[in-house]
């Protein structure tokens, strides 16, 4: 999975009728979804002991660029205050608050004249097309002792990173680096269209007792939208379908879409006259790709129903006519 850097903060934008926003939850951020223009109210909220925050804040961008920033833990210059947990003094931190990291990280591009401080992050042909996964770029890491902000930095590794990647530090604090998910919650709050409803003979005209053919036209459905400055698309596939035949007769659910006639397997005749209408629902399985990765499964599915098809039942009687043939 592919973290993205991130504040306590949360970013909606809207691409192609699709608004995500990311929710940090401890160290996770998921991707709520909704349908645009209208979009569910995720306000701030508590959950257990982890807050959650949706909607646009107004708090730092989640930055992809590369750059020095201290390591999470202790303040610049932290000295012996902090106790050693056994009863220490007031202002000691949580007894379970991760010890202070001595050092602090920078990430350039690995390129001539880059370096932490010298304002250059230039890319190069070495940085750009050295790494075997498209769009990755080579960085290398920096350390120094914290504290010692005119101490000269030390190459601590060379790896190929995408940005989002790359702006994330060995020293940063997991809660700052939060995965991003879609939860099935979220899945079925996406604006996805039902597959086509097919009845068949056309025109909504029936006989009892004679078999109405219904069988469904579906296709996946790609969504793509951005979450902390990240590409996220969800994919979703059609998996089974449901025919309700507006007189307490349902059809499935079912994986065969069916087929039209004479071939179409899925069909139901009316025994009384009447009007009828008749809805087909469409069962989703989800997926997801954060920045081009590959697509993770979603936890749950999502049920879409087609618009009501009205049918109206006749009956029929035979009779004898003349015969006009001579």
């Amino acid at each position: 999975m592919i973290s993205a850097r991130a504040r306590a903060c949360t970013t909606t934008l809207l691409t192609c009728g699709l608004a995500l926003a990311a929710v940090v939850v401890g160290p996770t951020a998921t991707a709520a979804a909704a349908g645009a223009p209208a979009c569910p109210d995720f306000s701030a909220s508590l959950e257990g002991d982890k807050a959650v925050t949706s909607g646009a804040q107004g708090c730092e961008d989640a930055g992809v660029g590369t750059g020095v920033r201290p390591s999470s833990g202790a303040d610049d210059g932290g000295g012996e205050e902090g106790g050693d947990g056994d009863g220490g003094p007031a202002g000691a931190g949580p007894a379970d608050a991760p010890a202070p990291d001595p050092f602090e990280w920078a990430r350039t591009p690995d390129c001539p004249g880059n370096a932490p401080g010298s304002g250059s992050e230039a890319l190069c042909g070495a940085a750009t097309m050295t790494c075997p996964d498209p769009g990755d770029v080579r960085y290398v890491t920096y350390q120094r002792p914290r504290g010692s902000a005119a101490g000269p930095w030390a190459p601590a590794g060379v790896a190929c990173l995408t940005p989002a990647e790359a702006a994330v530090l060995p020293g940063d604090d997991a809660a700052a680096a939060p995965v991003i998910v879609v939860t099935g919650d979220q899945f079925r709050e996406l604006p996805l269209a039902s597959a086509s409803a097919v009845t068949e003979p056309p025109g909504g005209a029936l006989l009892i007792s004679v078999p109405t053919v219904v069988h469904a036209v579906g296709q996946v459905q790609v969504l793509p939208s951005l979450v902390l400055g990240v590409p996220v698309a969800v994919r979703a596939t059609p998996a089974t379908y449901a025919w309700d035949f507006g007189d307490g007769t349902v059809l499935g659910p079912v994986a065969d879409p069916g087929a039209p006639w004479p071939a179409g397997p899925h069909a139901h005749a009316y025994p009384v006259p009447g009007r009828y209408d008749i809805v087909m629902s469409t069962t989703y399985t989800g997926e997801f790709s954060v920045d081009g990765g590959p697509w993770e499964p979603i936890d749950g599915t999502s049920t879409v129903a087609s618009p009501p098809q009205a049918v109206v039942a006749h009956s029929a009687r035979s009779a004898l006519v003349a015969d006009t043939l001579g």
